[in-house]
């Protein structure tokens, strides 16, 4: 199946949103067809898969640079149970995703890195823990955009990142929370906010 895929993407140069869910693979050594992506200009990118670790485990550094020039939002998701990891090589370097500015996460390091030194705009963060906060206000101080959207999966977790750095939210439009399925109250603590400034 990764065969067939990679031939069909080669193909499809004009491909501006690609989204790959993986619920199937089982083991090691899929998701080969990346490195073949013929698209010219993609701009968004979202890798959700449910067991390999490495999903970009074949992608080259020049490889890299040339398929995700052009991507402005970028979602990467990957089992909690797998150890942090660089998903990307060069993450370092201003020729990777130099166009990004939304980015979503379930995981820390990696994407921070990211964040730290894009310009980031529209942000969604899921499982911040109280020992993450540093980490990632440090990120967001560093980063050379100014968030306008901010997603998180709970309230109370990020409250406290917000009142602790208000400064860096002032220019938020939408903040919100989507909680678990599995919690009493479904519905949603979105709220819009008028920028201050």
């Amino acid at each position: 199946m990764d065969d067939a895929m990679g031939e069909a993407l080669r193909y499809m140069v004009n491909l501006d949103n690609l989204e790959i869910r993986c619920n199937l693979c089982r083991r090691d050594g899929f998701h080969f067809y990346l490195p073949k992506l013929g698209a010219r200009r993609l701009r968004h990118l979202s890798i959700a898969c449910s067991h390999n670790e490495n999903p970009l485990l074949d992608i080259t550094r020049d490889q890299l640079f040339a398929s995700f020039r052009y991507v402005e939002a970028f979602h990467w998701w990957f089992p909690l149970t797998s150890p942090p990891f660089s998903p990307i090589g060069g993450l370092t370097d201003p020729d990777c995703f130099p166009q990004l500015n939304a980015l979503e996460y379930n995981a820390e390091d990696t994407p921070k890195r990211l964040l730290a030194m894009r310009p980031i705009r529209r942000l969604r963060v899921a499982n911040v823990h109280s020992e993450d906060h540093p980490q990632l206000l440090a990120a967001l101080n560093s980063s050379p955009g100014c968030l306008n959207h901010l997603i998180f999966s709970e309230f109370e977790k990020f409250k406290a990142i917000i009142e602790s750095e208000s400064l860096l939210f002032v220019q938020l439009q939408h903040i919100g929370s989507i909680p678990s399925f599995s919690q009493s109250d479904m519905a949603s603590n979105a709220l819009n906010v008028r920028p201050m400034c």
